[in-house]
């Protein structure tokens, strides 16, 4: 069969366009994953350092240019900042405009991933650190507690910045951090109750059935009525 001239030339285009995205992707991909692994490394050795720093966002960097709306990739940038912003050194509207930074790139990958708990978590620990307990922490507060109830991560990170500006918070939030207290005490209770008893909120868990020895030990030695099941 025949195949007319024309014909070719359109397969032989569609053939490029295919390989070039393929390759695009590959290229973007290998990117942050080589920026990831490199932020990755300096986060669990606590060992942040500028040339890490300056890698990792120039992978992720070429990783945006080829894919720039890559929620993934907008995510890893913002993290880098919000490292490059505790810098030692990094004080006052240097700072500040590094953490906004960072909350600029979260908010553009919601943009993308509204649903996505983790950059909800993200968004909420830039504003924390911030010390920014406005609006906008609120609703990151709210998103990350109703996207994300079970996901460890989140929930530490909901906890830490919910209980450090507890007295900001309104009714209908306070309401919510109750609940994902009594969640993450079912699936991570030492880091839960860790946190809340490093900010004193005996309230959070005293007072109610428990089945977990040292928060009913640690209610009883405030004075705390338990209901205690361990029994």
């Amino acid at each position: 069969m025949k195949v007319h001239p024309t014909v070719k030339v359109l397969m032989i285009l569609i053939l490029l366009t295919i390989t070039t995205w393929a390759g695009i992707r590959g290229f973007a991909a290998w990117n942050y994953r080589t920026a990831w692994n490199i932020t990755v490394d300096m986060v669990d050795s606590d060992l942040v350092t500028q040339k890490g720093l300056d890698e990792a966002e120039q992978h992720v960097g070429l990783a945006l240019r080829c894919l720039p709306q890559h929620p993934d990739y907008l995510d890893l940038f913002g993290r880098i900042s919000e490292l490059r912003a505790n810098q030692p050194g990094m004080v006052g509207k240097v700072r500040r405009d590094e953490l906004e930074e960072a909350a600029e790139y979260y908010r553009e990958a919601l943009s993308v991933r509204p649903l996505w708990p983790y950059s909800w978590a993200n968004l909420l620990r830039v504003k924390d650190h911030s010390g920014q307990p406005d609006d906008e922490f609120l609703l990151a507060l709210r998103r990350s507690i109703e996207t994300g109830p079970w996901e460890r991560g989140v929930q530490l990170q909901v906890l830490n910045s919910s209980l450090r500006h507890w007295d900001k918070l309104g009714l209908r939030e306070k309401t919510m951090v109750e609940q994902a207290v009594k969640n993450a005490m079912k699936v991570q209770p030492g880091k839960a109750f860790s946190i809340v008893r490093s900010f004193s909120r005996p309230e959070l868990l005293c007072g109610a059935e428990t089945k977990h020895r040292q928060v009913e030990r640690w209610c009883v030695d405030l004075g705390w009525t338990l209901i205690s099941t361990l029994r």
